[in-house]
């Protein structure tokens, strides 16, 4: 009974482990170009509101 218990025990371990690695891969790709494209965008959002260039380059830095 204690070998099942332990089996158990690893097997989800290494689910567990395996799923949050799957998960940070497709989370690198994606965050890769949505932090880009934020930065882009909070960039663009601060030369419409009146910021001078280096202000908005500063807040879309500060995003990524």
């Amino acid at each position: 009974m204690k070998k099942v218990f332990n089996a158990v025990v690893f097997a989800l371990v290494a689910y567990l482990v395996a799923d949050r690695a799957l998960l940070h891969v497709q989370g690198r790709d994606g965050d890769t170009i949505s932090c880009g494209q934020g930065a882009s965008q909070i960039e663009f959002d601060a030369l419409g509101k009146g910021f001078s260039q280096a202000a908005a380059r500063s807040q879309g830095d500060a995003f990524r």
